[in-house]
């Protein structure tokens, strides 16, 4: 895991107080569970900051997740939810109420089996067409035969 953010430079995708890093490998096989990604993730607010790395997502996941959210911002309804199989990371985007308001929970950790962590956060709709876009761009930089993206 690194220990300085500043080591990694400017996260693929963020979300209020929620970042993550995609470094590879680029995995993608026949197997649908062959697509795994190492990632950093990294969560923070008022006083705490959470890491948790590893292959520990799946291309596929985050996939559903930013198809989800793309929906969520066209409608202002239901959830976008990020649910891999590895228990370390978890986020849930859900209407909050109030006209464009979102609410993002985030569940995070370095070790399932001894730490749980979860943040939440308010947003304003206006901040998904960024995150979108960034989620496209980063998609579309992961190869979908093997081959790992350009440089």
């Amino acid at each position: 895991m690194h220990r300085f953010p500043d080591e990694l430079g400017a996260p693929d995708l963020a979300l209020g107080g929620f970042q993550l890093w995609v470094h590879g490998p680029w995995t993608l096989g026949a197997d649908p569970y062959d697509d795994w990604l190492r990632v950093t993730a990294h969560c923070g607010g008022e006083g705490a900051s959470v890491w948790a790395s590893g292959e520990i997502l799946r291309r596929s996941e985050l996939a559903r997740w930013l198809d989800e959210v793309a929906m969520l911002y066209q409608t202002l309804a239901g959830t976008a939810r990020l649910d891999p199989i590895e228990p370390n990371l978890c986020a849930e985007l859900t209407p909050a109420g109030r006209a464009g308001h979102l609410r993002m929970r985030v569940e995070i950790t370095p070790n399932a089996a001894t730490q749980r962590h979860r943040f939440e956060f308010e947003l304003d709709q206006s901040f998904l067409p960024v995150f979108l876009e960034s989620g496209n761009q980063l998609l579309s930089r992961i190869a979908v035969d093997g081959a790992p993206p350009p440089a």
